[in-house]
């Protein structure tokens, strides 16, 4: 092949220029129409890269140094080569590379589109710059505005290969373009990657220039895939749309560099919220994705930062899932760290408390333990992170804890009146174990000596009652053993101490202050416990009493829900307003409609009313049951046709 003749008009080489920059301003010196015109002298040494920024030693570079007259080496400095050193990561001692393999070219640098400044554009002196190129600066370093990248006409990528670096293929000006400029915080952060760059900014202590740039990458993919950390940030500075996600990302990466390792634990926090491609909640994978084997791969290579944070974050805070040896990072020296987590699993908290498995999830909402419980797929399973501190005072605790049996012992009491005492959250935060039940010994000393502040019992009045026959007097009222306990707690039924000893089954009371709380306590027992049948009869339909039979049949005809309870069938409280809220009576719809009963009746024979229960679609039916919405619907009805009887006298 002859050898090519150097072009008569010889371009040297600005600061910072690209190859493509330098083989745009030899076109424009030989009056060439595109930029294609150089490309065809070269073409016939060899393949032509993507992007000329690109191109590595070989025919090819050789063919444009007997163009240009410029040394090889000079070309390759206005390569993505350039950066080869800082870009390609080694193991420490090796020796550097002196040029960028494909996959760091992918990374690191734009392949398609020729960004530019526009303040720029306007200087005297017009060239691209190598900088623009590279993927973590969308920003530039002298003026603090966003790269363009697209046309602001036609909205197309800038083509790398027009002839004029101020204008479109489609003839729209650049240099229109008005940019505001970005807070100094992002020009600060690039000012750091362009200081790491040209190794004028430091380093996180134990990672090289290269492997900073890849773990930036890597943390810049996964930025990209967070965008609520990306909404946080453009928030936050107030970044308008004119910067991509993608750019945002690279600046969010670097910031976490940069305030390292603080700023990196708190995207980690939100990183793992994202849903990744797996359908299963748990698992470490499933919340950080390959960042975990990135920071090994990272550390096998010779740079421990990254995946020494992570694991230590793992150990600290990390909630969501159990810690193994399958986990990369905690796998070979790194297995026995694993130990000293301060979180236990919802198995080996429960083995160290003797509770059930399925009791840690109590015992955390109640505040006798601290942890997170999450759900596991889609089968009803969980996995549950525990505090081993927070288990090891509750089983300080339940060592000094007293059985049932012995709290009552010391009050006086029935064994089936602690518990009731226990489920009324009346004896602190007792803890089911194996065991049975385990009452805290300072909540039984705090009754024991409420009970001797008491004030004695003065004269032989009969008015007081001991406890055990208040129960009996006004049980059937909803006065258990604790319900009048926690009344003489809070003052609002009067008592004191029995002559016969100060123990808390030796509590005297007074009836007066139990009859003026019976309705009060009955109504609440009602509507927290639910109704049995004989008494939703009297207040069901306010002001008209039922006898239970009429709610028997209402049961059996599926108009009222009920559950058992024993041989008892309770109405829940939220059944009853249903019901109300649903159905009424034959009296109630006379009243709204403003009829008689027996017109009543006619409607229901003619159809214009259905009733839902009633004699004629139920054999021994009691009250009938209309619905309310059939009820709505004829008064609708009525007033239309009042209203079309005006306008038509009228």
């Amino acid at each position: 092949m002859e050898r090519l003749a150097k072009l008569p008009a010889r371009e040297p080489l600005l600061p910072w220029e690209s190859l493509e920059s330098l083989i745009r301003r030899h076109a424009l010196a030989m009056g060439y129409e595109c930029v294609g015109r150089i490309s065809a002298l070269v073409r016939e040494r060899g393949e032509l890269p993507p992007s000329f920024n690109h191109l590595v030693n070989g025919p090819v570079l050789e063919g444009l140094r007997e163009l240009f007259g410029v040394s090889d080496e000079e070309l390759l400095k206005s390569t993505a080569h350039r950066f080869a050193k800082q870009l390609m990561i080694i193991r420490p001692n090796e020796s550097s590379p002196a040029v960028c393999d494909p996959k760091t070219i992918l990374r690191f640098f734009r392949r398609g589109t020729s960004p530019v400044c526009p303040e720029c554009l306007r200087e005297e002196q017009v060239y691209e710059r190598l900088l623009w190129s590279f993927s973590p600066l969308p920003i530039c370093s002298v003026h603090g505005v966003v790269l363009i990248d697209r046309c602001l006409g036609c909205r197309r990528p800038l083509a790398p290969t027009r002839i004029d670096i101020r204008r479109c293929r489609c003839g729209q000006s650049l240099m229109d373009a008005r940019q505001a400029a970005l807070p100094v915080h992002l020009m600060s952060l690039c000012k750091n990657i362009q200081g790491w760059l040209l190794g004028e900014t430091l380093l996180i202590p134990g990672l090289s220039i290269a492997a900073q740039f890849w773990w930036l990458e890597r943390l810049t993919s996964a930025a990209i895939r967070t965008p609520s950390w990306l909404a946080q940030l453009r928030e936050r500075d107030g970044i308008s749309d004119q910067m991509s996600d993608q750019s945002l990302a690279w600046l969010a990466a670097a910031e976490t560099l940069v305030h390292w390792p603080k700023r990196f634990e708190k995207f980690l926090e939100v990183f793992q919220t994202v849903a990744k491609h797996r359908l299963t909640s748990t698992g470490v994978s499933r919340s950080f994705g390959l960042l975990l084997r990135e920071a090994k791969w990272l550390e096998d290579m010779g740079y421990p930062a990254p995946a020494e944070v992570l694991r230590q974050y793992l150990l600290e805070r990390y909630t969501r899932g159990h810690l193994n040896a399958k986990i990369c990072l905690f796998q070979d020296s790194a297995k026995a760290r694993m130990k000293d987590r301060p979180w236990l699993t919802q198995t080996q908290a429960a083995k160290q408390l003797g509770v059930r498995h399925g009791a840690i999830t109590d015992l955390i909402q109640r505040g006798l333990l601290d942890g997170e419980v999450h759900s596991a797929g889609m089968r009803g399973r969980s996995v549950g992170m525990v505090s081993r501190e927070s288990v090891l005072a509750l089983r300080r605790q339940l060592t000094s804890s007293v059985t049932v049996p012995v709290a009552a012992k010391w009050f006086g009491i029935g064994r089936h009146a602690v518990l009731e005492m226990v489920h009324r959250n009346l004896l602190g935060k007792p803890v089911r174990t194996a065991k049975g039940w385990l009452i805290p010994e300072d909540a039984v000393e705090d009754w024991e000596a409420f009970a001797q502040r008491l004030p004695k019992q003065s004269g032989t009045s009969v008015n007081w009652l001991t406890l055990r026959e208040a129960t009996r007097r006004f049980g059937k009222s909803g006065f258990t053993l604790a319900v009048i306990l926690k009344l003489v707690r809070s003052g609002e039924v009067e008592a004191c101490q029995s002559c016969d000893g100060t123990s808390l089954g030796m509590i005297v009371v007074d009836p007066m202050d139990l009859e003026s709380n019976q309705d009060r306590i009955l109504m609440k027992r009602h509507s927290e416990d639910g109704y049995p049948i004989h008494s939703l009869s009297g207040v069901l339909i306010p002001g008209r009493p039922l006898k239970a039979i009429v709610l028997q049949k209402w049961i059996t005809a599926g108009l009222l829900s009920a559950k058992r309870s024993g041989q008892t069938r309770i109405i829940s409280p939220e059944e009853v307003n249903r019901f109300r809220t649903t159905y009424c009576l034959a009296d109630e719809v006379c009243a709204l409609l403003g009829i008689s009963r027996t017109t009543l009746s006619r409607w229901e024979e003619s159809g214009r009313i259905m009733a839902v229960y009633s004699r004629r679609s139920h054999e021994g039916a009691g009250a009938s049951v209309f619905l309310r919405s059939d009820v709505k619907r004829l008064i609708i009805k009525g007033t239309n046709m009042n209203a079309e009887n005006v306008l038509k006298a009228a």
